[in-house]
């Protein structure tokens, strides 16, 4: 198994503007590096804020830009930022708080750092769809090619954490949680099926040892990038009979895509039900922890 150079914690700063709805916004993270020999902190917060006006638009953004400016060093140390948290004037115009921690490894804490930036905290667009079609072909034409000018179906620009590098974090994060990081294929070439420099690769996958069946999980974007996944809708086929016949094992496909609630267009379900019709199982971003419990179990870990 491949041994990352950073094995990190990660925490999200997390604001909850209106107390009469249960909506949240990231607004920053904490990332610290847990070899002790290294012990580096990277705390980055938003520089865009509006995102909070569209949960309680009479939030007084001024106040919370001025706190967050005098929060950058206090967050390097997560005990003393918890209990400054506690101590906010009762008068603070939105509830702040951390999220639990999750595990991140990784090659380089820059890259990393860039990568958590651009999901968690830049304002993300969707793709603007002018038609929607069942056809595979139009599938696969109802991208933009620069996902930084994506807006969704209405026209307005998103704000909500979506697309496959979210996606794959939060298999990653289920996975560490249950113990089973170190027991993944991770990173699967399929060229051997389909031709030769392919460089479609599965994310994650594992062999139940009872039921001889080889399952694979990717994550796959239902709102942005429909190319790639329309690509890789139409390689399980011959990765499916690829393993079928020469590792004489039953394969299974799981594409894990966004929050159902995110994925209402009529492009998005499309796309799912062509997935679907071609035998992949599809399966929510917030159904990991159910997913990485049943791998637990069918590991016998």
């Amino acid at each position: 198994m491949k041994e990352f150079k950073h094995k990190c914690e990660l925490q999200l700063l997390m604001c909850e503007p209106n107390p009469l709805r249960p909506d949240r916004v990231t607004i920053g993270f904490i990332l610290r590096d847990m070899n002790p020999e290294s012990n580096r902190v990277e705390v980055r917060l938003a520089r865009d804020l509006r995102p909070i006006q569209c949960i309680y638009p009479a939030v007084d953004l001024d106040a919370i830009q001025g706190t967050l400016e005098d929060m950058r060093s206090i967050m390097e140390n997560v005990a003393d930022f918890e209990q400054y948290l506690q101590n906010l004037p009762s008068d603070f115009p939105v509830d702040l708080s951390l999220m639990p921690k999750g595990a991140v490894l990784t090659e380089s804490m820059e890259s990393e750092v860039n990568l958590l930036e651009d999901q968690y905290l830049k304002r993300m667009k969707l793709a603007k769809v002018d038609r929607a079609s069942t056809s595979d072909s139009e599938i696969g034409n109802s991208e933009t090619e620069n996902s930084q000018s994506e807006k969704n179906d209405s026209g307005r620009e998103s704000t909500s954490v979506q697309g496959r590098a979210y996606i794959r974090r939060r298999m990653q994060e289920s996975f560490v949680h249950f113990g089973l990081w170190d027991f993944l294929h991770k990173e699967i070439s399929i060229e051997s099926y389909t031709f030769k420099g392919d460089p479609l690769k599965i994310d994650f996958g594992y062999l139940n040892p009872a039921a001889n069946t080889f399952r694979m999980l990717h994550a796959v974007s239902l709102t942005m990038n429909l190319n790639q996944t329309r690509n890789f809708g139409l390689s399980w086929e011959p990765i499916r009979d690829g393993f079928n016949k020469g590792k004489n094992q039953t394969a299974e496909m799981i594409a894990v895509v966004e929050a159902e609630n995110l994925c209402q267009s009529e492009v998005a379900r499309s796309a799912r039900s062509w997935m679907e019709r071609n035998g992949i199982l599809v399966r929510p971003v917030t159904e990991m922890m159910n997913i990485a419990a049943e791998a637990l179990a069918e590991l016998r870990l």
